[in-house]
């Protein structure tokens, strides 16, 4: 079998359905990032909705599906303003749902007891390091890490800690910018920058959705 010559819809379609038949299971589906390549040209208009129309085909695959087990998809835009899954009809957003408000992230129960030795180890090394004042306790090192990495909430009400800034912060015992060096967002950057937005990034805070006054560019 030529796989370049069958669509990616169609191949998607082949892997699901070989896995379900050799073992015998249900398949689930985890996506990451679904929108990305739509994001990363979007100063393209005509290139990101043919790449909208090219993921609709391949995500509505999992429609036709027979057996479809456990499905998860990520990604920065609301599905239901891409169009995308238009034709998958039986997904539930649950960004913004307390039953699930802490499931994205740490919460301070989880900090309290899986990283007691981690944090205990950072605390030892801080203080070795006159990082923190004489005679700091676990207390003063919580209270730290919170003013740190205690990023977010989903439903207003739980706050959860960012898993990649802990998880760093305990293999390092060091305070740092962690989750910012994976990369920003090139409008976020451009604005605290200049505080105004091109027209590309304009067009992305759209995608994202994002609450950010700013300054109309008069060039534009």
């Amino acid at each position: 079998m030529l796989l370049g010559h069958y669509p990616p819809s169609d191949l998607f379609l082949l892997l699901i359905n070989k896995l379900r038949a050799k073992y015998g299971r249900n398949v689930a589906v985890l996506i990451d990032e679904y929108d990305k390549p739509i994001q990363d040209n979007i100063d393209n208009p005509d290139l990101a909705e043919a790449i909208r129309k090219t993921l609709m085909n391949f995500y509505g695959v999992l429609k036709a599906v027979e057996g479809r087990g456990f499905t998860f998809i990520t990604g920065v835009t609301k599905f239901t303003h891409t169009s995308i899954f238009s034709e998958l009809n039986d997904l539930y957003d649950l960004t913004l749902s307390g039953k699930y408000s802490d499931i994205c992230g740490l919460t301070i129960n989880e900090l309290d007891t899986l990283f007691q030795e981690y944090m205990e180890q950072a605390l030892e090394t801080l203080n070795a390091d006159d990082v923190l004042a004489d005679g700091a306790k676990m207390a003063d090192l919580r209270k730290l890490i919170l003013d740190w990495y205690d990023g977010y909430s989903w439903d207003g009400k739980t706050r959860v800690l960012n898993p990649w800034s802990i998880l760093h912060f305990s293999e390092n015992g060091q305070f740092d910018d962690y989750w910012p060096q994976t990369g920003v967002p090139s409008f976020i950057a451009n604005f605290v920058k200049t505080g105004k937005m091109s027209y590309r990034d304009k067009k992305l805070a759209e995608v994202y959705k994002l609450a950010i006054a700013y300054r109309t560019n008069s060039s534009i």
